[in-house]
Order: C-alpha cells, then sequence, then structure tokens
C-alpha cells in the first residue's frame, strides 16, 4: 500500500502568528555556527557503549528535487507565504529570501548538503513522545535535554541549519540498527520547513512551520504531528544499510560558502580540539572520491597546515605542568581541572571547555609569560549546571542566567575566574622567587674550582 508524502501546514485557528524572522535562525547566520552546532549534537549523542569515536561526515550532493516534495504544491505555499510576508514586513531580506527561492523551486535537482553522523545513538526514541530526541528537534522548537554526554541548555542551535537553505528547509533521516522505539522501523525520514504564517485558497491562516512525512489524516489526528516516513516509505538513494546507525541532516538548497571544506576544518580545530585530540570525534571531508578524516592520529598536521593557535591548547592537556592538572572543588561544578603549560611562545590564555570537549570561551590572562592553559569543567551534574550558564551560541557565561538558575549569591562563573587567578598568581610568585634566590645561592656558594689557579 503507497504512502501519501507532501508537506503539511496546520491551520494556524485563533492562535498566534509569525513573522518571517525568526530569532533562533537569525541568531545562527554565521557559517561557523553551523559546524559549532551539529558537531557538538554529534558528540553529545556518542554512543559509548561502542568505545569508538564520534564520526561526523560533510558532504555535498545533488538529489531529484522530487524526493524532497519540491512539487508545484510547495511552489504555491512559497508564493502565498511572500504575498503573505509582503503584507507583515517591507524588510529586504524576507523579499530576496522568497525571490530567490521561488527562482529555484522549478529546478529537476536541488543541492543538499548533508551531515551524516556514525558511532552515535541516532534519534533512537519514540517520534512521539515528548521526551524523544526526534520530538524535541522537529516538533518542540526550543526544547534541550540533559541527556548525553553535554548537550544544547536551550534548544536553539537546532535551527542553524536553516540558515544555510535557499528554501530554510531541512530533512533529518535517522538509522537505528535495534530499532526505533515504538515504531517497529530501523529507520525514519522527515523534513521541516519555517516560513512564515500564510493563507490557503480558503483564505485560512496556516502556521509558519510545516513538516515533510506521511500525509495520512488519520494518523496525523492521531498523534497530533505529521507521523515521518519509516522503512521503504523512505527514498531507497537516502537509505543507509544494516550497523550504520546514526543520523543524517540534509540541508535543501543550501548556500553553504564555496570554501565549506577549509571553514568546516578549521572550526572544528578551533572549537573541538580537545574532543578531537582524545580521541572522542573525528571529522570527515570528502577528497576527490574519497574521504578524509581529522582525528586524533592527523590533528597536529591540521594544526600546522592551518596555522592553528590550538597548539597551545594542545601542549596544555598533553604536557602540564607538574605532569597533572590543578584542581579545585567549585560549587555547582564539582572538580574543575586547570592544565597549565610553560612553553616558548605561549599566548597566555585559558580556553574554558566542558562536555563533549567543546570550547566555551578564552580568558586572556597575562599574568605570566610564555604560557597557555586549558579549564575544563568534566564532572556529570556539574557540565549541566555549567550549559545553564552559557548564551544560546554556547560562547560566553552570563550573570543573569546564574541568578536564574542559581539564585543571587551564587558566584559560579566568579569562582572559575578565581580559582585561575589563584593559580596563575601562585605561579608567579614561585617563578619570582626563583628567580630571586639562584643567583644569591651563588655568591654565597662560589664554585671553589674558581679559585684555583689554573697554572698549579
Amino acid at each position: 500500500m503507497s504512502v501519501k508524502k507532501g508537506w503539511h501546514f496546520a491551520l494556524s485557528g485563533a492562535g498566534r502568528g509569525s513573522g518571517f524572522n525568526h530569532p533562533g535562525i537569525d541568531h545562527f547566520k554565521k557559517e561557523s555556527s553551523l559546524w559549532r552546532e551539529v558537531e557538538q549534537n554529534v558528540g553529545d549523542n556518542i554512543d559509548e557503549s561502542i568505545n569508538k569515536p564520534a564520526r561526523i561526515i560533510y558532504k555535498l550532493q545533488e538529489y531529484d528535487s522530487s524526493l524532497f516534495g519540491l512539487d508545484e504544491n510547495f511552489k504555491n505555499t512559497l508564493k502565498n507565504a511572500y504575498k503573505r510576508f509582503l503584507e507583515l514586513s517591507d524588510k529586504e531580506d524576507g523579499k530576496i529570501f522568497y525571490k530567490n527561492a521561488l527562482n529555484l523551486i522549478d529546478k529537476d535537482k536541488v543541492t543538499v548538503f548533508k551531515m551524516r553522523d556514525f558511532n552515535t545513538t541516532g534519534l533512537e526514541g519514540n517520534p512521539y513522545s515528548p521526551g524523544s530526541s526526534f520530538y524535541r528537534l522537529l516538533v518542540a522548537e526550543g526544547s534541550s535535554s540533559f541527556s548525553g554526554r553535554g548537550g544544547g541548555s536551550h534548544g536553539h542551535g537546532q535551527n542553524a541549519p536553516y540558515a544555510r537553505s535557499n528554501f530554510r528547509s531541512v530533512f533529518y533521516y535517522s538509522y537505528v540498527e535495534d530499532e526505533i522505539e515504538g515504531t517497529g522501523h530501523k529507520d525514519l525520514f522527515a523534513g521541516k520547513a519555517i516560513l512564515n504564517e500564510w493563507k490557503d485558497n480558503n483564505n485560512k491562516r496556516r502556521q509558519s512551520v510545516g513538516y515533510y512525512g506521511n500525509l495520512d489524516e488519520e494518523l496525523i489526528n492521531l498523534h497530533d504531528q505529521v507521523p515521518p516516513l519509516f522503512g521503504t516509505e523512505i527514498p531507497k538513494s537516502l537509505r543507509r544499510t544494516a550497523g550504520q546507525t546514526g543520523t543524517d541532516i540534509l540541508i535543501l538548497s543550501s548556500n553553504i560558502g564555496h570554501q565549506w571544506k577549509n571553514s568546516a576544518i578549521i572550526n572544528s580545530l578551533n572549537h573541538f580540539f580537545a574532543a578531537i585530540d582524545r580521541g572522542l570525534l573525528e571529522v570527515g571531508i570528502p577528497d576527490g572520491r574519497s574521504i578524509k578524516y581529522l582525528n586524533k592520529s592527523n590533528i597536529d598536521d591540521y594544526v600546522e597546515e592551518k596555522r592553528s593557535l590550538v597548539w597551545n591548547y594542545l601542549k596544555a592537556l598533553r604536557e602540564p605542568l607538574n605532569g597533572k592538572p590543578f584542581e579545585r572543588e567549585i560549587e555547582h561544578l564539582g572538580t574543575v581541572k586547570l592544565y597549565i603549560s610553560l612553553h616558548d611562545e605561549g599566548n597566555k590564555k585559558i580556553v574554558l571547555m566542558r562536555r563533549p570537549r567543546m570550547k566555551i570561551k578564552e580568558y586572556d590572562k597575562p599574568t605570566l609569560s610564555n604560557y597557555s592553559g586549558v579549564l575544563i569543567v568534566d564532572d556529570e551534574h556539574g557540565n549541566e549546571n555549567m550549559r545553564l550558564l552559557e548564551d544560546p551560541e554556547h560562547r560566553k557565561l552570563e550573570r543573569f542566567r546564574e541568578v536564574d538558575n542559581f539564585g543571587e549569591d551564587a558566584h559560579i562563573i566568579s569562582d572559575l575566574e578565581k580559582f585561575i587567578d589563584d593559580t596563575l598568581n601562585d605561579l608567579r610568585s614561585e617563578q619570582a622567587t626563583q628567580n630571586f634566590t639562584l643567583p644569591l645561592l651563588g655568591e654565597l656558594f662560589p664554585d671553589p674550582q674558581a679559585s684555583v689557579n689554573p697554572g698549579d
């Protein structure tokens, strides 16, 4: 029995409307946000039971447009959404988007930027359950979870791929060898588009977000959402073979930059060097007909090739002073570890990281010369708490979030910086003592050979 596939934008009824500008998409317009958010999600969902690094492969491919429902119905939706946009706004960004999308919609082929992860858990939960990864990723916008090694603290990063689509449309495919909970199937496929509210041919207002999947009305009413496609309902060219558990994110009509390969490598190094060096993450980039991986065995080669300054931090992790990190118990974070390396040309900075060994921010601390450091929050409970302090892009810690989540008396952020300052000041004092003491010792205990007459 064939399944009716297509796009469904639910009626808005008397509910609130939505304009074109979307905070989640607008916030992640920079291409660097894509690599950061996607690789964080991959690291968060590593399958720890198989003792292999999570792997992500980036690839640009062409597919038949029909595989993604880019047909007359979707074209009419774009037209109606554009018409409604002109009634709601006069901003140029929306006009540019819709004119470009309508110029591209009639093409038989569509360029897809594909991000495939392996050695992860995949979207294993029941897709109709509010607690599942599928539901949080596609349906419940802005939701997040503390499951996995780390995780997004706000759930906004899931919108980063939409900023890279000329249709603001993204598809998700996932394969789970042990079957997707509650479905009896091993793989699923679904799409999501984020436009603005619009009116259909019956002058009924439709929601800005639409879903691609099974259009069986009974199933839609039963689950209160558009069911994804399962198993043989999925186009064969998009399915994985047995044993390849993981998820594919497919960005339709990608506007990714021409230098995306270089951008992916540089951003992976900058933000996930510690995860790669620890053997937790591998990043695959096409090289002719094969895939070349950035991994633990060759990260130094890439660091040298890209002249990346993360060599400073790798040195701190690999060759810390005294052979081990400094440690301090910090309330709400548990045991925090600070790796310091004293070396020529050190950048005099400390980088803050948390699970899955991703960079959050840098502290510029010229207390010492020629040093570099890495501060890691790796306590499971502490990791959950620290991400509550982060902005949506995971680039800084914010005091108002600390107050909202832990109260006015909380001082987690200042305690982290105090740990850094105390450690650096102690090391500076030690250096000063050594520099002062050694010359005096030379005066007090002169070399006995120096007084011997060479001619004797």
